[in-house]
């Protein structure tokens, strides 16, 4: 009898209880975890005053965000802005740091390097440029000369001898001499008369 009375005496005080609660329980949410930062490309190489934009994406789980930092390890060979864009500065290398912004500890890098350009082509070439021919040919033997621009085109162009003894016509057809030696050729641009290019012949 006592122990009954001292469950409804519980259970009653329980009743109270929960009767002068006015707040509701809450679950606390689960904390964000951060376990990787991805980041494409992994590697790229460009040309001062190229761009490259970088994508990230966060793995984890919790209500993690895709919110990441960027950081260059050197902003002379370039800069990254804060949605990822680098801009190469200067030949060399520099390593962009990305980071997740919810565990700034996971963190993926990416090697960019920055690469002198190519040299220009030149602005006029002869082709060929070189060549060999016998001296039992001096006379019959003959060689076309074409000139290009740096675009790979045909140029018109006024031909001369520089060096060396033959003759060259207005199509750039050479005739030599028995002469053993080296014949240069000259071909100067029709349009702006100063632009030259050479080339050398050899009578063996």
């Amino acid at each position: 009898m006592i122990r009954k009375a001292c469950c409804f005496g519980l259970l009653l005080a329980l009743g109270l209880f929960l009767l002068g609660c006015d707040e509701e329980f809450v679950i606390p949410p689960e904390p964000p975890v951060v376990l990787n930062v991805l980041v494409s490309p992994g590697l790229a190489t460009l040309q001062p005053g190229q761009k490259c934009q970088l994508s990230a994406y966060v793995f984890g789980s919790g209500p993690i965000t895709q919110n990441v930092t960027f950081t260059s390890s050197d902003e002379n060979v370039g800069t990254v802005s804060t949605s990822g864009l680098f801009t190469a500065n200067q030949v060399g290398t520099a390593t962009v740091t990305v980071a997740s912004v919810d565990d700034p500890t996971k963190v993926r890098t990416v090697t960019l390097e920055v690469i002198a350009p190519p040299p220009a082509p030149p602005p006029l070439t002869l082709s060929p440029q070189s060549a060999e021919v016998p001296t039992e040919g001096a006379g019959s033997v003959t060689i076309k000369f074409s000139a290009y621009n740096a675009a790979g085109a045909e140029h018109p162009v006024t031909w001369a001898i520089q060096s060396g003894g033959g003759s060259i016509d207005a199509n750039g057809v050479l005739t030599y001499l028995s002469i053993a030696g080296p014949i240069v050729i000259t071909g100067t641009c029709a349009i702006d008369q100063v632009t030259q290019a050479t080339a050398t012949v050899t009578v063996k």
